[in-house]
């Protein structure tokens, strides 16, 4: 299913996935659905963002801002290394924490920034998906993004899906497939080169061999990154998906899946499409993650 847009790049590119692992300092509620909460249970919220390649490409610096009415404002700049920013802050649970992301240029200028609402229980694991906007004055370019493809009006995820072994070692590496850039539906490749544009791919588990029902509502693989060319292949590690499936998610070596994949343009343009499939793990490769 191919979706093409034209908005505002305000779309998921820039999720940034805070994971938030409270210990209490004091007991909490054994009622789920009505959590005591007091000013009392607090914990260490270890934060781990991937910011991605395009976006670390204007950054030099990540700020992390939590707030809400019956706490003091938490302000704490992240070590920000290639496009990794870590860090851990003391976080007082309680409902209604806005999370903030800020994301600065050389010059301390504010280049990206998103928002979300959680609750923080204490003696449980917070999971605050935030998505980040450009909010520079340099008009709609996306930092890091150049160029334009002419014509392009509509992106294909291009069957089929293939294991590669791309090093040249014993074991198939991971999966390949091409990206098709086309003017209209089942038009000729655009075949583009001067541009560098962000590409976004999601991974689901699916229901069966060529659905588009997803299994698990979250990706087992997700990762942005840069194309240069439309003869660029999408790659995606072994390394970086097997280890978040179980056996009970393969067909006999099948991994039926959804590949969701979004283009993003200097100008802030967008283009999406979505394919089901299935490839055929290879036997040696399972049983290196214990899939056999």
């Amino acid at each position: 299913m191919n979706t093409a847009t034209t908005r505002r790049f305000t779309h998921t590119q820039l999720v940034l996935v805070l994971c938030a692992g409270l210990v209490a300092l004091a007991g909490c509620s054994d009622n789920a659905a009505n959590p005591v909460i007091s000013q009392e249970q607090v914990g260490n919220a270890s934060v781990s963002i991937r910011v991605g390649k395009v976006t670390g490409t204007g950054l030099s610096s990540v700020e992390l801002v939590v707030s809400a009415s019956d706490m003091d404002e938490i302000r704490e700049e992240l070590t920000f290394v290639d496009d990794e920013a870590t860090g851990v802050v003391v976080v007082s649970a309680g409902l209604s924490r806005l999370f903030t992301l800020n994301g600065y240029g050389e010059a301390g200028t504010l280049l990206y920034s998103g928002s979300e609402l959680a609750n923080v229980v204490a003696d449980s694991r917070v999971r605050v998906a935030i998505i980040m906007s450009p909010v520079s004055d340099e008009g709609t370019s996306v930092p890091g993004l150049s160029g334009t493809i002419e014509g392009f009006s509509y992106l294909t995820v291009s069957p089929p899906v293939s294991s590669t072994n791309w090093d040249d070692d014993l074991e198939d590496d991971g999966l390949e497939f091409r990206l098709l850039f086309t003017e209209t539906p089942g038009g000729d490749n655009i075949l583009w080169g001067n541009a560098i544009v962000n590409v976004e791919i999601l991974i689901y588990v699916s229901t069966g061999r060529f659905s588009y029902l997803k299994k698990y509502p979250y990706p087992v693989f997700q990762s942005d990154d840069i194309l240069t060319s439309w003869s660029d292949r999408i790659r995606v590690a072994y390394d970086d998906l097997l280890p978040n499936i179980s056996r009970d998610d393969l067909s006999d070596t099948a991994l039926d899946m959804v590949i969701e994949v979004e283009i993003s343009l200097a100008d802030g343009s967008s283009f999406a499409d979505r394919s089901g499939d299935s490839i055929a793990i290879p036997q040696d490769v399972l049983s290196m993650y214990h899939l056999d």
